[in-house]
This record gives structure tokens, sequence and C-alpha cells, in this order.
């Protein structure tokens, strides 16, 4: 597949695996499924003009980073390493018309409100969210690929600004390995400078 292919491609799967070495290099890879029916690897950071894209092989350790894409929990552990319980309220406040208090004190003998307040008490634990960044990147479309010349991923640019790539390798406790996420192409420079090449400006032949 060559690299003009990919563009105007919807991104419906990406699949990731790791593994953990303690104290050591974590490993990984992930590929994207393209339109729900093709396997991908992301492109190599290195821009040549007949560059192609390599098919991508579905391991049966990865997951879908689509299967959920709620925010992400980060418990506070305590002392033993157990998540820290807290009880929230959760405060309903019902409101009684004029006609509904008479009614209530004839038949109840209730003292007329005009509203109460039902108190639930919720058992949880505490916990902070962080925004799950990959409901952004599902069923969105390829619209460029950016090329920074390193011994990395390229960086894949979306319909809607956001852009990705994958780092495969990272030491053990670091969270690098797996897909990486921008908002937007003035983050990803603030991150790795202008030094780029943008495939869509090279003007290369559609076949």
């Amino acid at each position: 597949m060559q690299l003009h292919e990919l563009i105007g491609k919807k991104i419906t799967n990406i699949y990731q695996w790791v593994e953990y070495e303690y104290y050591g290099v974590d490993y990984g890879e992930c590929v994207i499924e393209l339109d729900n029916n093709l396997i991908i690897e992301f492109p190599f950071d290195h821009y040549k003009t007949d560059k192609e894209v390599y098919p991508g092989e579905l391991s049966d350790k990865a997951v879908s980073l689509f299967k959920d894409l709620s925010d992400i929990a980060f418990y506070h552990l305590d002392k033993d390493g157990k998540p820290i319980p807290e009880t929230k309220k959760e405060v309903t406040v019902v409101t009684y018309s004029f006609w509904q208090r008479v009614q209530n004190f004839l038949l109840y003998g209730e003292k007329p409100v005009a509203m109460r307040k039902i108190i639930k008490k919720i058992q949880s634990y505490k916990a902070d969210y962080i925004e799950n960044k990959c409901k952004y990147i599902k069923d969105s479309t390829i619209t460029d690929v950016l090329f920074f010349g390193t011994n990395e991923k390229a960086w894949i640019e979306l319909d809607n600004g956001y852009l990705i790539t994958e780092v495969c390798a990272g030491m053990n406790g670091t969270g690098r390995v797996g897909v990486h996420i921008h908002k937007n192409l003035v983050q990803l420079i603030k991150d790795k400078g202008w030094n780029f090449i943008r495939f869509s400006e090279q003007h290369l032949p559609a076949s």
C-alpha cells in the first residue's frame, strides 16, 4: 500500500499490546484498522517518494483502544495499596405546587412545604479522571502524514486536527510505549519543533 492511499481513509480501530519488563525496557506495538477491513502499521518516520505502508498483524495479545472510550480513572491508594473509599451525597430537590401542598395537608396531615430535599449517600472510591482522547480518534479521517526524520514513527494528521503516532519502546514505568495523541498541530510543534515534512506539500502523483 502506497502512502498516498492513506489519505481519506477512516480509522475504525486501533489495537495495542505492551510487554512490561520491570526495571528494564517496555516494548509494544500498535496497528490501525482502516474502514473496518484493512490492518496497517504506523508508517516509519523517514520520508521518501515511493514510501510504502506495511500491512499489520493483529496479535492475540492486542486489545482495542476503542473498546471503552469513557474517561480514565486513577484511584487514590492508601499505604496498603488499596483504593480509598469516600461517601458522596446526591441531592434531589422536589418542589410542590400550592394545590399539592393543600392536598398533602388534607390527606396526610403533612406540614405544607414548597420543596423537599432528598439526600442519597453514594459509596465510591476517591479518584482523579483524565479525558480519554481516543474518543476523538475513532471514525476520524486521515488527511496528512508528518515526518520529523527520527528513528520512530511518523505522525498521522486527522480531519479534526488531532495527530497520532506510536512509540514502540521506553523505560519501564514511564508510560511512553503505545499510541501518543496531540490535540492539534500547535501542541505537536511545541513538543517536536518545526522541522518536519508534510506529505501533502510534496505534490506527489496520485499513483
